[in-house]
């Protein structure tokens, strides 16, 4: 009974969020999304992912906050022209504010993960 639960793997449930997220990143390392593009309207991308529109604006803040989008107030949300040297310094900044990667929590170890992800994309 133990060698059977032992190979047995942990069911990891993704938030629609991450999911929303991943798949705006995927537009863009597809070459599909161009720096300067714009974003469908928040209400538009909901319907699309059959979602409500808090997960499409929090997927749109976590791609703000790496720096792969910028959202302009009545204008709507466009892909930003980042180059790999803003997202290395980010990289950099937030590991300078933590030395240690034991001392991270598994939100900022999420954060930094999706962080490489981003900078993947632009060296693509």
């Amino acid at each position: 009974m133990e060698d059977i639960l032992s190979s047995l793997q942990e069911v990891v449930v993704e938030s629609p969020v991450d999911v929303i997220t991943r798949q705006i990143q995927s537009l863009i390392a597809d070459k599909r999304l161009q720096p300067g593009d714009k974003l469908p309207s928040e209400r538009k991308l909901a319907e699309r992912f059959g979602v409500g529109r808090t997960y499409v604006r929090d997927a749109i803040r976590k791609l703000e906050f790496y720096g792969v989008l910028r959202t302009h107030p009545q204008s709507g949300t466009v892909v930003s022209s980042l180059t790999y040297d803003d997202l290395k310094r980010i990289v950099n900044e937030l590991l300078e504010a933590h030395k240690s990667l034991n001392h991270l929590s598994n939100q900022e170890k999420q954060a930094l993960r999706d962080l490489l992800d981003a900078i993947n994309l632009k060296i693509k």
